[in-house]
């Protein structure tokens, strides 16, 4: 979905990231770790078949990334081979003693952003933006308990969302809270009221 598309005030855009601002961003949310498997939940909430389901939120020009960059943002390892991340040997500049530090200093740099404008490019990439870290924390650690709590309570958001809050405050189980302080029944009752 392209960024511009989800109402946020343009203010906010501007202050988490200028990228957010292009009508040709589109917000990707990746999911990894199902193990082939879809869907990866049960109809009760319940990750399926041991998947370790991890959330990833980027930028993409396409609605679709490419599979490259997408395989590149879900590694967690890679396999290390010497001649692949060896930096290609650039032939030094023979020293003049006649020459202005400046200008050799211009010509490195010149240099530099050629071998850096000869790396291709992929234009669909994954990209990640400066809330993406803590957008994959959130999500990887709340949306499935969430989603859980909503299917075994019959809540809405905001009601499963307080009822992970009251039992991680109180460090119980969300069944504890439920029943000890009536938690669900009155959090199904303020939702009806939405």
């Amino acid at each position: 979905m392209p960024v511009t598309k989800l109402n946020v005030p343009v203010r906010a855009l501007v202050a988490w990231d200028r990228r957010l601002l292009s009508t040709s961003r589109h917000i990707v949310l990746m999911m990894s770790g199902m193990q082939a498997r879809w869907p990866a939940i049960s109809a009760d909430g319940t990750v399926l078949g041991g998947a370790n389901i991890h959330f990833h939120v980027g930028l993409s020009k396409n609605y679709k990334p490419s599979t490259a960059s997408v395989v590149h943002a879900v590694r967690t390892f890679a396999l290390r081979d010497d001649e692949l991340e060896a930096e290609p040997e650039v032939e030094p500049e023979p020293f003049d003693p006649d020459m202005d530090p400046w200008e050799a200093e211009q010509r490195a740099q010149q240099r530099e952003r050629e071998r850096i404008a000869a790396l291709p490019v992929d234009e669909n990439a994954f990209e990640k933006f400066s809330l993406s870290s803590s957008l994959d924390s959130l999500l990887d650690h709340k949306l499935l308990p969430l989603i859980k709590l909503r299917l075994q309570y019959e809540l809405g958001w905001a009601g499963a969302e307080m009822l992970l809050t009251l039992s991680e405050k109180y460090q119980k189980k969300p069944e504890d809270v439920s029943r000890n302080y009536g938690a669900v029944s009155t959090l199904q009752s303020l939702c009806a009221r939405f």
